[in-house]
């Protein structure tokens, strides 16, 4: 492997502003040379170059070589602010606001554009007229905009764990959609037998028991200690669905959340309190792995939430709430609309300044090979996401 480091501007348009170094590493072809592969991490705040490129996609494709880089804001330059840093941090509106404070004006430098145009600096100094570009999850939009922007750069495109341009508004329709067909594909053919004949029907049950209050209870800790303990409820809606969506990252906890929710929906809250303590237990992976700064500062800037950048926090909330309500009840079934506004990305953004700076407008994709990848059981990125963008490709396949 080849290691460089790519020296861009802080803002592309007055580089005399600064510039930050791109860590890049790359693996030379096998065989007769057919073109280079720029592989992209998800996130936002994923650095590229720790991730094994062979759990990606066959690194020794022959005749490609293969290029991967942290973009701006991760790895070596990640952005970082102690508030979301810390070990364990809670992530509360206080600690995102802070947040922003720390990172300063310069945050408005870290958007999905500005990762574009590094990419297109990247492949002028790769010297290659086009280079396949791949994606994976957020990484995929950033290959969307790319290839929007510099259609005639691209040779083929692999977006894997799709993200819609279109829906990113924070709300994430798809996913809700998404849920009661996954739980009840999770259970098909007996998998769930002598657990439950009914995952969807056992969700909405523990939903409207926690609408009011908490369950509460003994817990334990993935050390076996007896804690009291409780989950959802007001200030905590967020709990239910956030366990569901972890499943995405972990198959083993995605396997116990039928177990759990139904033993919560006949009393016994206990497994549930369970699968919490083992969602908590990974800790944080380092800031040069993972930018949580980064996070928001692109998350929040690409995405176009229900209220813009001069709205006060006040106004933010009742929006989100309006927009949720606007959706309806069936929209988030077997959730509320409080469990799904309190674990929207959407919710995450009301504290940080600045809002849908700069989005992608979803427009044509160059006709090039294109390729996406979809799995039934994700509910971040769902099946339907990678239909809606093959749908703006003249030669693509799902």
């Amino acid at each position: 492997v080849g290691c460089a480091t790519l020296s861009v501007p802080l803002d592309h348009a007055d580089p005399s502003k600064g510039a930050i170094p791109l860590h890049i590493e790359r693996r030379r072809a096998k065989g007769t040379p057919k073109g280079v592969l720029v592989m992209l991490a998800g996130g936002p705040g994923q650095a590229g170059t720790p991730l094994d490129p062979d759990g990606i996609v066959p690194a020794a494709i022959p005749g490609w070589d293969y290029v991967v880089l942290d973009q701006r804001g991760t790895g070596d330059s990640a952005l970082r602010c102690a508030a979301l840093d810390a070990p364990h941090s809670s992530f509360f509106d206080s600690e995102i606001a802070t947040c922003a404070a720390q990172v300063g004006p310069n945050r408005a430098f870290y958007t999905s554009r500005d990762s574009v145009l590094d990419i297109e600096d990247l492949r002028v100094a790769l010297g290659v007229p086009r280079i396949a570009l791949g994606g994976v999850s957020y990484g995929t939009y950033v290959a969307q905009y790319y290839a929007q922007t510099f259609p005639d750069s691209v040779s083929h495109l692999v977006l894997d764990s799709v993200v819609d341009p279109a829906t990113m508004s924070g709300l994430a329709p798809a996913t809700w959609a998404a849920v009661p067909g996954m739980l009840t594909a999770l259970c098909a053919k007996k998998a769930c037998s002598g657990i439950t004949t009914n995952p969807v029907g056992d969700v909405a049950r523990v939903v409207a028991a926690t609408a009011d209050a908490p369950l509460r209870g003994m817990g334990t800790t993935t050390r076996g200690r007896m804690v009291r303990a409780e989950i959802g409820g007001p200030g905590a809606q967020g709990d239910l669905p956030g366990l569901l969506m972890i499943g995405d990252l972990s198959p083993g906890m995605r396997a116990l959340y039928p177990g759990a929710i139904n033993a919560a929906a006949r009393g016994d809250a206990a497994p549930l309190f369970r699968l919490a303590a083992l969602a908590n237990s990974g800790g944080s992976p380092p800031v040069t792995e993972v930018s949580n700064a980064l996070f928001f500062a692109t998350a929040c800037a690409d995405s176009t939430p229900p209220w813009t950048t001069v709205d006060p926090t006040g106004v933010r909330t009742a929006s989100l709430g309006q927009a949720f309500a606007d959706m309806g009840d069936a929209a988030v079934a077997p959730f509320s609309i409080a469990n799904a506004s309190a674990a929207s990305a959407a919710a995450a953004c009301i504290a940080w300044p600045d809002a849908a700076t700069d989005p992608l407008t979803p427009g044509p994709l160059p006709a090039v090979p294109t390729l996406l990848f979809a799995g039934g059981q994700d509910l971040r990125t769902p099946t339907a996401s990678a239909r809606a963008v093959a749908a703006r490709s003249p030669s693509a396949a799902v």
